[in-house]
């Protein structure tokens, strides 16, 4: 189609000049395909040739030209071309197909490996390429020996590092203060070009909201960092709320240790749940959808129906609503009896679980009681003040 509506405004085309204007790029393979198309055009079946190939031979050549053929009707509204067959790739094509589909899965195996340690922090070796392979299975299926020598790749680049402990896990590479800096710097760069910086404010808000409230921000000193560096180059009203983030941060920091205090003085044990709540100020964090909470149960409600009587008490006037995205509680909990063979829950179930603390074979076979911490997302916001609110409960 696109070679087609060139000639609403030419009346002769050549095969370069087709080439140039389609923008197809110049690598064999990819023009052997406007080739083919060219020919389906100007030297299919003569029912279906809309154009005129000059001079009228099978091969094309960059100075051959092209024409509309005056003479071809249809009584159809849409005609259907066939495609001229193409002819079988030669042993230098396949290569050069195999390479560049190799040099473009391995960006993004690197890009997997590299979002799944910025996650895990630390992982075996084993875990890693099992991870990478799940989360790429949906457009490929790597093989582990790449997988490995991508890890490899990045350890001699110094994206990850191997533990000093032991070998087999990997970690994410501690930056210093300097290669920080450097990065930083240099991601000021396309910054400048943006036209639609408040796109970017929007979504790096979302990315720091997430950062913060699940701990996963790697240095505070680096996030203000970035911020002064952003609000240097868009001014203060820029960065006012991503400021104003950390400021609930640190207010929240008080609130709890205040928190905290009061039920020392008080007594109240909260049902053995472990309370951490932050109070966010409405306008500065991610917009988040009013949820209707229900089926909280009565050990984190307790909880958190203190913390709000001793929040309102202090702060009348404020209204707090609790907002289940961005938290989570941990849930320590034993588990007693014998547990089926590994082998036979993966057959059943795709659905496993992992032993902390390293219950021992033994133990697990002689169905000793096994310790688990289960971690459940789930957060808080109101109006003035929104609270968001994790904890941990013990359980059996």
């Amino acid at each position: 189609m696109c070679i087609l509506m060139l000639f609403n405004l030419r009346e002769r085309l050549s095969y370069e000049e087709i080439a140039t204007e389609t923008d197809i790029p110049s690598r064999d393979l990819i023009r052997a395909n406007l080739i083919r198309a060219l020919q389906s055009l100007a030297l299919g079946k003569p029912s279906q040739r809309i154009l005129v190939k000059h001079p009228r031979v099978k091969e094309i050549e960059t100075d051959h030209s092209f024409t509309v053929n005056d003479a071809f009707t249809s009584k159809l509204h849409r005609v259907k071309i066939q495609t001229v067959a193409a002819r079988g790739e030669s042993e230098p094509e396949r290569r050069e197909t195999r390479n560049r589909v190799d040099e473009d899965r391995k960006h993004e195996i690197e890009a997997a490996i590299v979002r799944i340690m910025k996650a895990r922090k630390q992982l075996q070796h084993n875990n890693l390429v099992a991870e990478v392979t799940e989360q790429l299975k949906g457009r490929f299926l790597p093989s582990p020996v790449v997988i490995k020598k991508r890890i490899e790749g990045l350890i001699e680049r110094e994206y990850i590092a191997r533990t000093e402990q032991d070998s087999s896990p990997f970690a994410v590479k501690k930056m210093t203060e300097a290669e920080i800096e450097q990065v930083l710097d240099k991601s000021m760069v396309p910054f400048r070009f943006l036209q639609e910086k408040d796109v970017f404010e929007r979504y790096y808000k979302q990315h720091l909201a997430k950062r913060l409230l699940l701990n996963k921000s790697v240095s505070d000193d680096a996030e203000k960092n970035m911020i002064s560096k952003l609000k240097t180059e868009c001014g203060c009203q820029f960065t006012s709320k991503l400021e104003g983030m950390f400021k609930d941060m640190s207010v929240s920091n008080t609130i709890m240790d205040d928190f905290k205090q009061h039920l020392n003085t008080s007594g109240n044990e909260l049902m053995g749940v472990d309370l951490s709540v932050r109070v966010l100020t409405t306008g500065f964090w991610p917009t988040q959808t009013q949820q209707n909470i229900t089926g909280i149960p009565t050990a984190p409600r307790y909880a958190y129906d203190a913390f709000q009587r001793f929040y309102l008490a202090k702060h009348s006037g404020r209204q707090l609503t609790l907002q289940p995205q961005l938290g989570s509680a941990d849930l320590n909990a034993f588990f007693y009896g014998s547990v089926r063979p590994r082998a036979e829950e993966e057959g059943a179930s795709s659905t496993t679980s992992t032993f902390d603390g390293g219950a021992s074979s033994s133990q697990v076979a002689s169905g000793a009681p096994r310790k688990h911490i289960i971690q459940v997302l789930s957060a808080s916001k109101g109006r003035e003040p929104m609270a968001l609110f994790m904890g941990k409960q013990d359980g059996g």
